[in-house]
């Protein structure tokens, strides 16, 4: 009985969701705007209009922006991003709000494993960075 309620607690850990709450940035002093530009992608920059860029832009627009422009495009979550930083911008480019826990780790077990130096990260432990990285506004949903 123990080995199956231990189960049912991995299944519920891994579905387990995350979001990126930008009031938390906000609640920080920080930029909204200038968090989301630093990770616009050569994508999303090439479909910027005027010549304000992006600092002319709503919170709004940047995010539909990261969404249309970058969502897929090759290296935008690539091998060399810290662990931290390839979860952030897979928020960023998610078309809901959120992602479950197990949907962050495949996408970036699937980057990492085709890499120069593949590495592999357990569920577990990105779920433990994922729990502390509300400096970077990622919140359990």
């Amino acid at each position: 009985m123990t080995t199956d309620t231990t189960a049912q607690r991995s299944a519920d850990e891994a579905d387990r969701s995350y979001r990126l709450d930008l009031d938390v940035i906000e609640a920080q002093g920080r930029s909204v705007q200038l968090f989301l530009a630093d990770r616009l992608c050569d994508g999303a920059v090439a479909r910027l209009k005027g010549s304000n860029g992006w600092t002319g832009m709503s919170v709004k627009d940047l995010r539909k922006l990261l969404r249309d422009g970058c969502d897929g495009q090759d290296g935008y979550v690539s091998p060399q991003h810290p662990l931290l930083e390839a979860a952030l911008r897979l928020l960023l480019v998610a078309p809901k709000d959120t992602l479950t826990l197990s949907a962050i780790h495949d996408a970036i077990s699937e980057a990492w494993l085709y890499g120069p130096w593949p590495r592999h990260v357990s569920r577990e432990a990105l779920g433990r960075v994922l729990d502390n990285a509300a400096a970077e506004g990622i919140v359990r949903a």
